[in-house]
């Protein structure tokens, strides 16, 4: 299962994620008051997630913590590129 969020910058994939897991990171979100889930009784049934204020001010560490990635993931392919006997 394959599960986007929607982001400032648009949807953030979040590959081979058991709904059991997704279940339960969200629900550890909403207790520390990182996101707020708002219910719809509609049909068919519709949840919204959202970033709280608490979880607003995380945006700046994890605009961080992704550019790092970034630079360490293409560190990693540079350095498998050249470095690899041929």
């Amino acid at each position: 299962m394959h599960f986007a969020i929607g982001c400032p910058i648009g949807l953030i994939l979040i590959p081979d994620i058991t709904q059991k897991m997704l279940t339960q990171q969200l629900r550890e979100l909403e207790e520390d008051g990182i996101i707020i889930r708002t219910v719809y009784n509609q049909v068919p049934p519709k949840v919204v997630y959202e970033m709280s204020e608490l979880g607003k001010s995380l945006n700046s560490i994890l605009d961080q913590m992704g550019e790092w990635g970034e630079q360490y993931i293409n560190r990693r392919e540079w350095k498998s590129a050249c470095c690899t006997p041929n």
